[in-house]
C-alpha cells in the first residue's frame, strides 16, 4: 500500500513517535481519530468473541469502520470450507471456538508482552541510544520494551519471542497496528506495512490467508517457546575484487548445484530469500512466487513488515529462528497450502531453529541494463551484505552464551539458486558468479546451488555450474578471476575460455582435487527459486 493510501486510511498527519513501532496502547492522547482506536476501545470490541464470519466482519468493522469487510465474511466461510474438505475437520471446529478467541486474547496480551513505562530518564535514554549507529533491544530487558524500526544505514538487531510474533500477527490480523508511515516523521523513509487484512479483504480466498490462519491454530494450540532474531546488515564499504585487494586473491568456495529439490528443505545454514526491496514483498496482496511463498509458510517472517524499511543496496534483512508451520505445493497460480508441516532442524540454545533467511534485493534488468553496470557492483555488494557469516550476529543482550559460535561446519553452507532471474530480468550466469564470489569472500565452505532442472541457453545449468566448478578447483582460481572475467555474455563460456589459456597444473603445484560437484538433488517438487 502506498504512503498517501495510508495517511488517507488513517485520515490524519503522522504520529511523532520516534524510531519505534507505535503499538495501539502508547497512542499520543491526540492521535484518536477516524481510523485508530484508543486502546479502550480495542478492549471494549474484544469483550465478547465472534461466532461465526458474519459476526468477525462487524467486530473487524468496528475497529476500523474505513474498511468495507464484506469479502472477508466470504472469504472466512471459503476457509473454514476448505479445512473441511481437506479433511481437517478440527481444525474447522476450532475456528470460532478457540483459535480466534485466543487470537483476540493474543492481543490484549500486547501491553504485558511489550511495557513501556515512559520517565524523564528514560526518554533522555532513548533520544541518545536512537543516534546511535548500532542497536540491540530484547523486549524482556526492562520496562522499555519498544520496538525499534529497522531505520536505513545501521545495523539493528531485534529478538522477539514466538510468543511476541504470534501476539503482534494477531493483532495485524485484527488491526490494531499502526504502520511505520504514520508514526515515524524524523526521515523520508519508505516502508513496507503488515497489513493483513489486505488477505481478508480480497474477491477470493489467497494461499497465504490458508496458510496463516493453519498457524494461528497451531500456536493457539500449542505456543511454541522459541525466540525469533530480525536484523538489517549492511555492507558499510566499497568492496573491491581486484587481485590487489584482500578479497580478491581468496580462493572460490565450492559451489555445488541441485536439479531438484528445494532451498528450504535444503538442510543447510543460511537459506537464501529473493526478496522485494522492500522486505515481504507481494505476500499481502495475491503473490506467489519465492519470497512471498516462503513467508507463507513462515508467517512469523511476517513480523519484519511491522519494522523494516526499504533496503538500501548495501543492505540485507536477516531473520534467525522462524519456524514454517505448513507445507505447499506449486508455484505462482498454482501455490497452494498442503498440510500441516513439523520442524526437524535443530535450535541453539535459546530455542532458535538454526536456519537463517537472508532478503537481498537483486536490480531489475530486463535486456540486460544495469545488472552489468561497474561488473554487477550492486548486486556483489548486496549479496556481501546477505551473506556475511552467520556467527557475526550478536547474542540479544538478556540470553547469556554466543548464538552460534560452534556450528558443525557441514551446515555452515548456504542454498540458493536463480536470484532476481525470474520476473527482474537477471542473467543467471552473472547471478551464479556474483553468489559464489559473494560467499567465498564472506567465508562460507559451499554454495548450494538450486536450479530446478532449467537450461541457460539450451543448455542444463546444473551441469555448467558444476563445470565451473571443476575448472575451479583444478586451477586454483580466486575471487579476483571471476572478477576480471565479468563482461557482457555467457559467463560459463568466458570461464571455459579463461581456463583453457592456462597451463596446466603439475604434480607440483598440488592439482586441486577435481569433482563433478556433484548434483545434490534431494526433494523435488517445490520452490521455484527464481525472483
Amino acid at each position: 500500500m502506498a504512503d498517501m493510501e495510508v495517511y488517507n486510511r488513517f485520515r490524519r498527519k503522522k504520529i511523532d513517535c520516534g524510531p519505534y513501532v507505535l503499538l495501539p496502547w502508547q497512542f499520543p492522547k491526540h492521535a484518536k481519530d477516524g481510523g485508530i482506536r484508543s486502546w479502550g476501545d480495542v478492549r471494549k470490541a474484544f469483550k465478547a468473541p465472534p461466532a461465526n464470519s458474519a459476526a468477525l466482519g462487524r467486530l473487524l468493522h468496528k475497529i476500523d469502520p474505513t474498511r468495507d469487510f464484506k469479502k472477508a465474511v466470504s472469504n472466512m466461510n471459503c476457509l473454514e470450507e476448505a479445512c473441511r474438505t481437506a479433511h481437517e475437520d478440527a481444525e474447522a471446529d476450532a475456528l470460532y471456538t478457540e483459535t480466534i478467541p485466543r487470537m483476540m486474547q493474543l492481543v490484549l496480551e500486547l501491553p504485558e508482552l511489550f511495557p513501556y513505562e515512559p520517565s524523564s530518564s528514560s526518554s533522555s535514554s532513548s533520544s541518545s541510544s536512537s543516534s546511535s549507529s548500532s542497536s540491540s533491544s530484547s523486549p524482556a530487558s526492562g520496562r522499555d520494551c519498544r520496538i525499534p524500526l529497522l531505520l536505513p544505514g545501521r545495523d539493528i538487531q531485534i529478538t522477539l519471542s514466538q510468543r511476541q510474533c504470534a501476539a503482534i500477527l494477531a493483532g495485524a490480523f485484527f488491526g490494531v497496528l499502526v504502520p511505520p508511515a504514520v508514526s515515524y516523521i524524523q526521515e523520508d523513509v519508505e516502508w513496507a506495512e503488515l497489513d493483513v487484512q489486505l488477505l481478508l479483504c480480497t474477491s477470493y480466498t489467497p494461499p497465504a490467508l490458508r496458510c496463516l490462519m493453519h498457524y494461528f491454530y497451531r500456536v493457539t494450540q500449542h505456543m511454541p517457546t522459541g525466540f525469533v532474531t530480525i536484523d538489517k546488515r549492511a555492507c558499510n564499504r566499497e568492496v573491491a575484487w581486484g587481485d590487489d585487494a584482500a578479497e580478491g586473491g581468496l580462493s572460490l568456495c565450492e559451489v555445488v548445484p541441485h536439479s531438484d529439490g528445494c532451498i528450504e528443505r535444503s538442510g543447510q545454514l543460511v537459506h537464501a530469500d529473493f526478496a522485494n526491496m522492500f522486505i515481504g514483498g507481494g505476500v499481502l496482496q495475491g503473490g506467489c512466487v519465492q519470497e512471498e511463498i516462503l513467508f507463507s509458510i513462515k508467517p512469523e517472517c511476517l513480523v519484519s513488515m511491522l519494522m523494516c524499511a526499504r533496503m538500501e543496496d548495501n543492505e540485507s534483512i536477516h531473520i534467525t529462528g522462524a519456524e514454517q508451520f505448513c507445507t505447499y505445493s506449486g508455484y505462482g497460480r498454482s501455490f497452494r497450502y498442503s498440510g500441516d508441516h513439523v520442524e526437524e532442524a535443530g535450535r541453539d540454545a535459546h530455542g532458535r531453529l538454526l536456519c537463517t533467511i537472508v532478503a537481498m534485493d537483486a536490480v531489475v534488468c530486463h535486456g540486460g541494463g544495469r545488472q552489468w553496470e561497474h561488473k554487477g557492483a550492486r548486486d556483489l555488494l548486496k549479496a556481501c551484505a546477505a551473506f556475511r557469516r552467520f556467527e557475526a550476529l550478536a547474542s540479544p543482550p538478556d540470553m547469556p552464551s554466543a548464538l552460534v559460535s560452534n556450528l558443525p561446519e557441514e551446515r555452515g553452507g548456504i542454498a540458493t539458486g536463480n536470484w532476481g532471474c525470474g520476473a527482474f530480468g537477471g542473467d543467471k550466469s552473472l547471478k551464479t558468479m556474483q553468489q559464489w564470489m559473494a560467499a567465498s569472500a564472506s567465508g562460507h565452505p559451499t554454495l548450494h546451488y538450486f536450479t530446478f532442472g532449467e537450461q541457460y541457453r539450451r543448455r542444463d545449468l546444473s551441469a555448467r555450474i558444476a563445470r565451473c566448478n571443476q575448472l575451479a578447483r583444478t586451477h586454483r582460481l580466486t575471487i579476483g578471476d571471476l572478477w576480471r572475467l565479468i563482461t557482457k555474455s555467457d559467463m560459463f563460456d568466458t570461464l571455459e575460455a579463461y581456463c583453457a589459456q592456462l597451463p596446466a597444473p603439475t604434480q607440483e603445484d598440488g592439482e586441486g582435487e577435481v569433482g563433478d560437484g556433484g548434483d545434490g538433488g534431494t526433494d523435488a517438487g517445490s520452490m521455484n527459486v527464481e525472483a
